[in-house]
């Protein structure tokens, strides 16, 4: 992913084909610059080495169609039972990034991401939020269309997050929809949104881990498809937001970038004297 903010210019399902005019989702603040904002942590110790995370991208930013092709094929493969509709940018809300921070432990590698939607009133009826995530550390054992993929480090991982919520893959594909009595259960519904992904720290064997996710607002008539798909339950998509990490693993420490910038300092005090000090050629 790149690190300048997309716009989300047109959304295409498999059922449907809808375009918009450019419009882009409004964030608050501009990123980077959230309230508890932190673009990275590390080098701590991890193992035999060292480990960092890193935002990516380091600042939120809003949806792109290429994006749309893969998310149909995962939705269905995991959720079938559903179709998709464009409900178009709602121009009245702005996306409050609240929380945005890379976390290394030195046990574990993340992110903190919370976000809060303003005005309320203009959230849509029946919102739910559709998080799909990406990542090369597959925990879930799905990896799109692969509803039975290989877990660990090394791994794809192409999911809708949330399956893991039901024994079932018809089950919901909302974020924000718990089983009853589900523990892991916690306040994030629309408006507000939060997620604290975490991963074990990369090795030398699997250096570098990538953790991708993107973010809709949703409306749905109900969180569970139709059993017997007559008819379907429609999936209507708005805004989204792109948010990430990334992290990595060193067998040294990483030289902090003011000894870089002292260590460039005395070469270049150095290259100096020396050229003061060699003799004009006669």
């Amino acid at each position: 992913m790149g690190t300048t903010v997309k716009l989300w210019l047109s959304l295409l399902f498999s059922l449907t084909l809808l375009s918009e005019p450019g419009l882009a989702t409004t964030f608050n603040p501009v990123q980077p610059g959230a309230t508890n904002y932190r673009a990275s942590q590390g080098p701590v110790a991890c193992g035999a080495g060292f480990c960092t995370t890193t935002l990516v991208p380091p600042g939120v930013g809003s949806l792109t169609p290429n994006q749309a092709t893969a998310l149909t094929s995962t939705f269905d493969a995991q959720f079938p039972g559903f179709s998709y509709a464009y409900g178009g940018a709602i121009n009245a809300l702005t996306w409050n990034i609240t929380t945005y921070q890379a976390v290394n432990t030195g046990t574990n590698a993340g992110a903190n991401f919370a976000l809060n939607l303003t005005p309320a009133g203009s959230v849509p009826a029946n919102a739910h939020w559709v998080q799909w995530v990406t990542d090369n550390y597959n925990i879930t054992g799905m990896n799109g269309t692969d509803t039975a993929a290989a877990k660990g480090p090394g791994q794809p991982e192409d999911t809708i997050d949330g399956s893991y919520k039901s024994t079932t893959y018809a089950g919901s594909p909302f974020y924000d929809v718990f089983p009853p009595g589900d523990p892991n259960a916690f306040n994030t519904t629309p408006p507000i949104f939060s997620d604290s992904p975490r991963r074990p720290e990369p090795t030398a064997a699997n250096p570098v881990i990538n953790w991708d996710a993107w973010l809709f607002l949703v409306s749905a008539p109900q969180t569970q498809a139709n059993a017997g798909n007559n008819p379907l339950v429609q999936v209507t998509f708005y805004d989204g937001a792109n948010w990430g990490w990334q992290a990595t693993y060193s067998a040294t420490a990483p030289l902090p970038s003011t000894w870089i910038l002292m260590f460039a300092g005395l070469g270049i005090f150095g290259f100096t004297m020396r050229r003061r000090s060699t003799p004009a050629p006669a």
